[in-house]
């Protein structure tokens, strides 16, 4: 948090590869909790059936979220992308 390193979350994935068995146990609520800068992402969407609004929508029902909290999310993707940077300089 101290050096504003973006973490990317990929919630199906992280489910289907780790030893999480509930969503709820998810380490987004940590980074919720602590106001880390994170964002939702699919990881491999065709193997594991997802896509970005089912991401969302997990999230979305497992933490509260509401859209306030998902415009945040979406301003940490969008400052934290390469592009953006490049285009900053």
């Amino acid at each position: 948090k101290e050096n504003n390193i973006h973490i990317e979350f990929c919630p199906t994935s992280n489910l289907i590869l780790t030893d999480l068995d509930i969503i709820t146990d998810h380490p987004v609520r940590h980074a919720i909790e602590h106001d880390i800068n994170f964002s939702i992402n699919t990881d491999d969407p065709g193997p594991f059936c997802c896509d970005l609004n089912n991401e969302f929508q997990l999230i979305q029902k497992a933490f509260g979220l509401n859209d306030i909290d998902f415009t945040k999310i979406k301003k940490n993707s969008l400052e934290s992308s390469f592009v953006l940077r490049k285009l900053k300089r």
